[in-house]
C-alpha cells in the first residue's frame, strides 16, 4: 500500500553538532537468515542501548514507533525499507532513521577426537555479518553505511571463536561490534562541535561547554580550529577555511562542561574558539 504522505510538519535543520538533541530511531531490523537465538532483536536492542547511553540523541522509544508504524498500515511483513523509513520519519518529527540487516549468522560445534587419548572435544565455527545504515529522513540521503563481520582476526591472521552456546557466542560477537565498531563510528558521522570557555592553568587545560549530557566522556579528544570566511575574486565566491589551532583532550566530565588537557597549541588556543571532535 502507498503511505500516508500527509506531512505534519518540518522540522528545523539543527547543527551537526547534536547539543540539541536530535531525534533518532532504530528501526526494526531485518534477518536472512534463520533466527532461532533472536540474534535481530539482540542487534536492535545492543544499537538503541548504545544511542542512549552516548546521551547525544533523543532515541524515539520502540512503542512510539511501532505505533507510527501501525498507523500507516504498511504491508511491510515485518520489515521496513529506506523510502518507508524516510516517510515515517518526516511524519514522527524524526531526523535520523538507524537500519540494520543480519546477513549472516552460521553457527556450529565441530568435533576434535584425540589420537592418544580417543578423547572428544568441540570447538566452534561460524560467522556473523550485520549491515547498518544512518539515513538524513530530511534529504532521504545515507550519510552512514558499514559493514560489520565476526569474528575477528588474532595474532598470524587467527579466527578467534568465543566459547560457549549459539545465542551466547552471538551476543559476544553484537557486543563486541557494537563496542567497538558502531560507537567509534558515531564521533565521525555527528561530530560534536562546542566552544572553548576558559584557559587554565597557563594554558595547559581549558574547560569547554560541552559534558555529558552531549555526550562527552574522558579520553575524547577535541580540534580547536578557527574558522574564517574569505571572498574569492575570480568567482566572487564566499568560501569557509578552517585552519586547526590545536588539540585537547578530555580529563573530567560534568554535565555541562568538561576540563580537557591540552595536547598541542598551547600558546595558541585562546577563549571562544572553537571545538570540534576529532574524526580519527
Amino acid at each position: 500500500m502507498k503511505l500516508k504522505i500527509a506531512l505534519l510538519g518540518f522540522l528545523l535543520i539543527l547543527p551537526l553538532g547534536l547539543q540539541a538533541k536530535d531525534k533518532i530511531a532504530v528501526f526494526p531490523f531485518i534477518n536472512r537468515v534463520s533466527d532461532d537465538t533472536g540474534i535481530t532483536k539482540m542487534a536492535e536492542n545492543g544499537a538503541i542501548d548504545l544511542l542512549v547511553s552516548q546521551k547525544r540523541f533523543d532515541v524515539m522509544e520502540r512503542a512510539q514507533l511501532d505505533q507510527l508504524i501501525q498507523e500507516q498500515k504498511l504491508q511491510t511483513g515485518g520489515f521496513i525499507d529506506a523510502d518507508q523509513a524516510v516517510a515515517i520519519g518526516k511524519l514522527g518529527g524524526i531526523k535520523y532513521a538507524v537500519l540494520g540487516e543480519i546477513v549472516t549468522a552460521s553457527f556450529e560445534r565441530v568435533p576434535s577426537k584425540d589420537d592418544k587419548t580417543g578423547k572428544v572435544t568441540y570447538s566452534n565455527r561460524g560467522a556473523l555479518v550485520l549491515q547498518m545504515r544512518i539515513i538524513d529522513v530530511e534529504s532521504g540521503q545515507v550519510i552512514y553505511s558499514d559493514t560489520f563481520k565476526r569474528p575477528g582476526s588474532g595474532v598470524l591472521g587467527i579466527r578467534i571463536y568465543p566459547s560457549g552456546s549459539k545465542a551466547e557466542v552471538f551476543n559476544k560477537w553484537l557486543v563486541d561490534i557494537i563496542r567497538d565498531d558502531v560507537q567509534k563510528n558515531l564521533e565521525k558521522v555527528f561530530p560534536l562541535s562546542g566552544v572553548v570557555a576558559m584557559v587554565e592553568n597557563n594554558g595547559k587545560t581549558v574547560i569547554i561547554d560541552l559534558g555529558s549530557e552531549a555526550g562527552v566522556s574522558k579520553k575524547m579528544s577535541f580540534d580547536v580550529v578557527v574558522e574564517e570566511k574569505k571572498l574569492v575574486a575570480a568567482t566572487q565566491k564566499t568560501i569557509t577555511i578552517v585552519r586547526n589551532i590545536g588539540r585537547v583532550e578530555v580529563k573530567e566530565v560534568s554535565a555541562d562542561s568538561s576540563v580537557a588537557e591540552v595536547k598541542d597549541g598551547r600558546d595558541a588556543i585562546k577563549e571562544g574558539m572553537k571545538i570540534v571532535s576529532k574524526k580519527d
